[in-house]
């Protein structure tokens, strides 16, 4: 018996929002999905990633992915910036972001010497 991804189930997504110097970006990154998005601001790099995952999320929805195949997690390193978080915000459902999410803003990295 397959067992679908519950979209009506409450869920949290944990979002790292940092600075790239390198690209001279500002980069919101979903851990529970590794999914990125960039922009000239953090609030413009969350806003593209919310978007993202929305259609990500309608995306899994329409194709009946089971929950195992919708997860697929960041590398440890940008889990181990939560750790280095200089502010924490929790965002409630609202229209502007559908889903509920803890965002992490963590200090400036070199995205290129980073990943490990």
């Amino acid at each position: 018996m397959k067992n679908y991804f519950n979209f009506k189930r409450p869920f949290i997504l944990h979002i790292v929002t940092y600075y790239d110097r390198s690209e001279k970006v500002w980069c919101a990154h979903c851990l529970d999905f590794n999914l990125v998005e960039d922009g000239r601001s953090s609030t413009e790099a969350e806003r593209r990633l919310a978007s993202v995952v929305k259609s990500y999320l309608r995306e899994t929805k329409k194709r009946k992915f089971r929950e195992d195949e919708v997860y697929a997690p960041a590398p440890q390193y940008f889990w181990d910036l939560i750790m280095k978080s200089q502010e924490i915000k929790v965002r409630r459902e609202s229209k502007k972001f559908l889903i509920p999410y803890l965002s992490f803003k963590s200090p400036p990295v070199d995205a290129a010497t980073s990943v490990q």
